[in-house]
């Protein structure tokens, strides 16, 4: 028998969740999921929200789940990799996939760790960024939603840090 793993948070794909943590880690009106992610690392998000909550997550490794992605990740790591991976996105599915992970972001990381990281969160933003520029400029309209819903953001951002139940060097572990 395997022992159940903590891991940063769970994919949307097949989650179980207890109810009371659900509330604890919801906008206040049962809004479990940001209304502002339509598809995508909505499951991200909240798992960051676990994660300042100071909740835990964990996979049971006996448990199969089958799920058929249509944005698949990269069966290897590196850029070219990642640019076949992004090539086989459909432009829909690229701009919600940018556009959420930009949202998470800014909305879940501390400035701290984001100031300690900031040379590689820049460096792997700013090659994305370029790629898009070149080759799929259409996902970049994520920063004109994100933009629009700047306040939104901003007053999410400021609850959740506010509400935060764990620090910067805590939250550190899971940046390895």
């Amino acid at each position: 028998i395997k022992e159940p793993t903590e891991v940063f948070g769970v994919s949307g794909t097949l989650p179980v969740y207890c109810r009371e943590a659900l509330q604890e880690v919801s906008f206040g009106d049962n809004n479990i999921f940001d209304s502002l992610y339509e598809s995508y690392k909505e499951d991200v998000d909240l798992a960051y929200r676990f994660q300042l909550q100071g909740l835990k997550a964990y996979v049971l490794p006996e448990v199969i789940g089958y799920h058929d992605r249509t944005a698949p990740g990269p069966k290897t790591m590196g850029d070219v990799a990642a640019i076949k991976n992004k090539q086989a996105q459909s432009p829909r599915i690229a701009l919600l996939s940018y556009r959420n992970h930009l949202m998470n972001l800014y909305k879940n990381e501390m400035w701290q760790n984001l100031l300690l990281d900031f040379l590689l969160i820049f460096w792997y933003e700013l090659r994305k960024f370029v790629y898009y520029l070149l080759f799929n400029r259409a996902v970049l309209g994520g920063w004109g939603f994100i933009w629009n819903n700047r306040e939104d953001l901003k007053n999410k951002r400021k609850t959740l840090q506010a509400n935060k139940k764990i620090n910067w060097e805590e939250f550190r572990r899971w940046l390895k």
